[in-house]
């Protein structure tokens, strides 16, 4: 790619990108493009989940504030816009690290390394979002004024997302970031599903970890099938 830039010029190397690669992977820039594309995509069958691609590691050197509002603000967008582009089930994907530094997830996966076991920290998470302070002890000052404010964001999209039916799926992600990224899922679970499913966290099918949790599901709906075929 950079080769092709260099020989052909970043303006022409921007239209061949556009219908090829880049078209092929990004569905628009502007509404008008987006809703053509989600219109053409529901024409052949297939229901368009929105998302905004952006996500860091933990070793990202990110410390703006403002980077992680400006994403925020195009989740919030893309969450709006999820109603107009699939309106029987309006779906959209958020990846956290959009919203949570990716070096903050990193401490708390250190530290929580299998949230369902901490219920008091999920807890903890889950009044923030109710208004509750929050206090980690294992964090330092600076780490948490950015969880405060990471887990506002988290809140608000699950807010709009509530305000307008749209079912959350929240990526998984990088591996070695799972328990943070499960932790704050979690702890959004607590507070938004309540009536209905609103939150969801995903999988990553390729773990290992993810055959016992297949096998698990298995026996679980083969038992209520069989009891089901018995009554």
């Amino acid at each position: 790619m950079n080769s092709s830039r260099r020989l052909l010029g970043r303006r022409l190397f921007d239209r061949l990108m556009k219908v090829t690669f880049y078209g092929q992977f990004v569905a628009g820039e502007t509404r008008a493009e987006l809703l053509a594309s989600s219109s053409s995509l529901l024409k052949a069958g297939v229901r368009p989940i929105l998302c905004v691609p952006i996500e860091e590691d933990k070793g990202a050197n990110v410390s703006e504030a403002a980077v992680y509002e400006r994403n925020f603000r195009m989740v919030m967008e893309c969450v709006r816009t999820s109603p107009e582009v699939c309106k029987d089930v309006p779906v959209a994907q958020l990846k956290l690290t959009a919203v949570v530094p990716g070096r903050l997830c990193g401490i708390l996966s250190e530290q929580v390394t299998c949230p369902a076991k901490h219920y008091e920290l999920l807890e903890k998470i889950r009044g923030y979002m109710d208004g509750e302070p929050v206090d980690l002890g294992f964090l330092e000052a600076g780490d948490q004024r950015a969880l405060e404010a990471a887990l506002s964001r988290v809140r608000d999209i699950c807010r709009l997302s509530e305000e307008l039916g749209v079912l959350l799926l929240i990526d998984a992600e990088y591996t070695d970031l799972n328990p943070a990224l499960r932790l704050i899922s979690l702890a959004a679970m607590l507070k938004f599903n309540k009536k209905r499913p609103l939150v969801a966290y995903t999988y990553q099918n390729y773990l290992k970890a993810c055959f016992v949790i297949y096998k698990n599901y298995l026996l679980f709906y083969t038992i209520i099938m069989f009891l089901s075929v018995k009554k």
